[in-house]
């Protein structure tokens, strides 16, 4: 494993792009007919990228929990 990981290529997804990410990527949008894809690294990050891509600037969210 530490092998694989000296000789792994890696770039910055936040700035030109990771030449691992972008082809998964690719991948995504194409399976799913979209334009571009994101590559999200967590549930969490998936979830506020979501509210912040819905909810104006001034507004409020509430986040209510599901009762069992």
């Amino acid at each position: 494993m530490l092998d694989a990981m000296r000789v792994a290529s890696y770039g910055d997804d936040s700035r030109n792009g990771d030449e691992t990410v972008m082809p998964l990527e690719a991948l995504a949008a194409e399976r799913t007919g979209k334009e571009a894809g994101a590559f999200m690294p967590s549930g969490t990050t998936t979830n506020l990228v979501a509210v912040l891509a819905h909810a104006r600037h001034d507004s409020e969210v509430r986040v209510v929990a599901d009762q069992p």
